[in-house]
């Protein structure tokens, strides 16, 4: 009797031990698992982590290409020596930078419409060449915005006091201010935006460096003529003096030297990677100051993503 109790118990606490030791392995293997997925989480995060920082690197790799390629661009329309001054015609340079290259084109303000001050037949021309629908209208909105600039009115004390009768409009002082006039959406902006200027006061055209789509809106332009003046400016360069004559459409055009352009500079790097920087740049001539930067942004892609 007393061997066969002695025997259930020692069974029965042999089943305990094995029903704890079942429990333990249970949470041992939970504790695997958990430990499992947060070394995966871990993972996951640092290679996330690594990839954006290797993004970031690589973008600010392009960003310091694209701004070598102002400088250098700079140095190019400062130089002028020698006949060595880069051409303002919007031509594309490209040119290596260590393991990265860099696009640069230098665009003469002076060959773009200047909204302060081209007339409204020219302006309404451009447009047409760039196939907006409405040109003659948008035109003559860009002259009635112009043209309703407000002048500021002196009070007793000399100080300015606003026209509370009408809304103050003043000239436009940068071409983003085309966005406020009414009728210019942001398809219409994104289009003439490359062709349209605040910085050629004289209002007309300088040949030698407008793009091609410029010069085709010019009224009553022979299309024969421009094509071979074209031609003759693609192999030539913009030599005064040297291409073909561009006749009925002299009151539209002038040449006065570089004063103002937009240098866009692409730098690319290994793996793809680019950065797009556009500046305005204004000439002066001076020693103790030969530029000024008038706008530096960051440029649209347009062969991105």
């Amino acid at each position: 009797m007393w061997c066969r109790t002695q025997n259930n118990a020692e069974a029965g606490h042999g089943e305990g031990a094995g029903g704890e030791r079942g429990v333990a392995l249970i949470l041992v293997l939970w504790v695997l698992a958990l430990l499992t997925v947060l070394m995966l989480g871990f993972t996951g995060t640092s290679h996330t982590e690594l990839l954006l920082a290797r993004n970031n690197y690589q973008s600010a790799q392009a960003a310091a290409v694209a701004d070598a390629g102002v400088s250098l661009a700079l140095v190019g329309i400062l130089d002028t020596a020698n006949g060595e001054q880069w051409p303002a015609d919007g031509r594309t340079r490209t040119l290596p930078f260590g393991d990265a290259t860099m696009d640069i084109q230098v665009q003469d303000e002076a060959g773009k419409v200047d909204l302060n001050n081209a007339p409204p037949d020219l302006m309404a021309g451009v447009f047409q060449s760039l196939g907006l629908g409405d040109a003659g209208g948008i035109a003559a909105a860009i002259v009635d915005w112009r043209n309703r600039r407000q002048p500021a009115q002196q009070n007793a004390t000399g100080a300015q006091a606003s026209n509370d009768a009408a809304q103050e409009y003043g000239a436009f002082l940068s071409v983003d201010e085309l966005r406020l006039v009414p009728g210019v959406s942001r398809a219409i902006y994104d289009r003439v935006r490359p062709y349209v200027t605040v910085y050629a006061p004289i209002g007309r055209i300088d040949p030698l460096t407008a793009p091609p789509e410029v010069l085709r809106g010019l009224p009553g332009v022979d299309p024969k003529q421009l094509a071979a003046f074209l031609a003759a400016r693609d192999q030539l360069g913009p030599v005064p003096g040297a291409l073909p004559p561009l006749s009925g459409v002299t009151r539209f055009l002038a040449h006065s030297g570089l004063h103002a352009a937009t240098i866009r500079s692409t730098g690319t790097v290994t793996g793809g990677t680019r950065f797009v920087r556009e500046a305005v740049v204004v000439v002066n001539g001076q020693n103790d100051q030969p530029y000024k930067f008038m706008t530096w942004r960051q440029g649209l892609d347009e062969k991105g993503p």
